[in-house]
């Protein structure tokens, strides 16, 4: 499928809403979408979706605001693979890169809903990011921790705060969720002050990783709500509160700034067109289709403009995860 993370909110498809069999440029769709499959059985089948990409698509009323989503190309691809039915079982919002599962019939979509949520229960980590962070996380590093994040509408929009305390009060009412995640720093480049992260989860709702990795005083590169969150005083970061500081165009070290430049010169007039450098890369279903079954682990390799990215700031060497 064609990497679009430098058109983030759109796709190739020319503004063709709603796309439907039949419709121009349909069964490109389902072609990008076929292709992108890095993994099927006889109860799912894996994409690796790029960032600008929506699954479902945002709404307006009845009309969706996406010019093409893989909710589309499903009746198309399910004839493509001669499938009865495809459903979306995990999903992932049309910013990130990385793993959409999507069920084929209904059983195995309740068998995976299943397995998810006694996954997420049980604190098992079974969601894992790639992030390339602006300084390195001050958390503990390879221990598992947790985390209390509440949702509220801050700064004219629903946002993620990281809580000191859980509060029973607001779980029930869906306010607010306990997660459970381990960060890893895989490689770092302390001259441009970024690293490779792997940070697993047992939910990633809500922003929570963008919203964890700010408090952390490491924001995501390309973070452009949750980075303003930490703040910098002679280039020492510091935790700003949620509510004193507006979401807006990331601050960077100026080392940084001059890389990110040098490797694609148009964030230099475009510095909010720098992609969010975030891929779910791995996901591990225990206990799915029956508790007979061994763990399944599926992975996907980032995007190429990531990849590059980290090879260019000597990030890559030794690593295998362009599998």
């Amino acid at each position: 499928m064609a990497d679009l993370a430098f058109r983030p909110f759109s796709t190739h498809l020319n503004g063709q809403n709603n796309l439907q069999e039949g419709k121009d440029g349909y069964n490109e769709l389902v072609e990008d979408v076929y292709k992108s499959i890095v993994c099927m059985n006889d109860d799912i089948v894996v994409l690796n979706k790029p960032a600008g990409l929506s699954v479902y698509g945002s709404t307006s009323g009845t009309a969706s605001l996406e010019k093409a989503t893989i909710i589309d190309a499903l009746p198309g691809l399910s004839k493509k693979m001669q499938v009865l039915h495809l459903d979306i079982g995990v999903s992932l919002k049309s910013f990130y890169s990385g793993l959409v599962v999507l069920c084929k019939g209904e059983e195995a979509k309740k068998r995976l809903e299943h397995c998810l949520r006694g996954s997420a229960a049980q604190k098992a980590q079974f969601l894992s990011y790639l992030v390339v962070t602006v300084g390195q996380p001050t958390c503990s590093i390879e221990k598992d921790l947790t985390a209390f994040i509440s949702r509220d509408f801050i700064h004219n929009r629903e946002m993620s705060l990281i809580q000191e305390e859980n509060n029973n009060n607001a779980r029930k009412a869906g306010n607010m969720m306990m997660t459970s995640f381990t960060v890893r720093t895989l490689r770092a480049n302390e001259d441009l002050g970024v690293a490779l992260v792997e940070i697993s989860i047992n939910r990633d709702k809500w922003e929570a990783v963008e919203a964890l990795m700010s408090h952390y005083l490491s924001p995501v590169l390309g973070d452009s709500v949750y980075s303003s969150r930490t703040q910098y005083v002679m280039g020492v970061p510091f935790r700003a509160g949620a509510h004193s500081v507006q979401p807006g165009q990331q601050r960077l070290p100026p080392s940084l700034k001059q890389a990110l430049q040098d490797f694609q010169p148009k964030w230099k007039d475009h510095p909010g067109s720098i992609p969010l450098f975030m891929h779910r890369h791995k996901i591990e279903l225990r206990t799915f289709p029956s508790k007979a079954s061994k763990p399944l682990i599926i992975t996907a390799p980032p995007p190429k403009h990531f990849t590059s990215l980290l090879k260019n700031f000597g990030l890559y060497a030794g690593l295998t995860i362009d599998r």
